[in-house]
């Protein structure tokens, strides 16, 4: 994995019209990559997403973090505390 691109990197170009031909997602991409290893906390998904100002972080094994297996979203994570929350009622 050599990046990730997000629509924090592309609203500065996103209505460009001349540069729109020549402007490609490695040119506006993230290069560090921030990931959540599959068996972290969902606590700690949300405090990587919080430092990074992003709603959603590709998920990876340990041994292999340059294959993602999925994508976890802020909204996600916050569903499934709601959920759990009624249930504890």
């Amino acid at each position: 994995m050599t990046g990730i691109l997000s629509i924090n990197d592309i609203r500065g170009v996103l209505f460009e019209e001349t540069l729109a031909s020549v402007i490609i997602a490695k040119d506006v991409a993230t290069p560090t990559v921030v990931r959540v290893i599959w068996d972290e906390s969902l606590q700690d998904a949300l405090e990587k997403m919080a430092r990074i100002n992003v709603n959603e972080l590709p998920v990876v094994r340990q041994e292999a973090p340059n294959e993602i297996i999925g994508m976890v979203a802020k909204r996600d994570i916050i569903s499934y505390y709601y959920e759990r929350s009624l249930k504890w009622r």
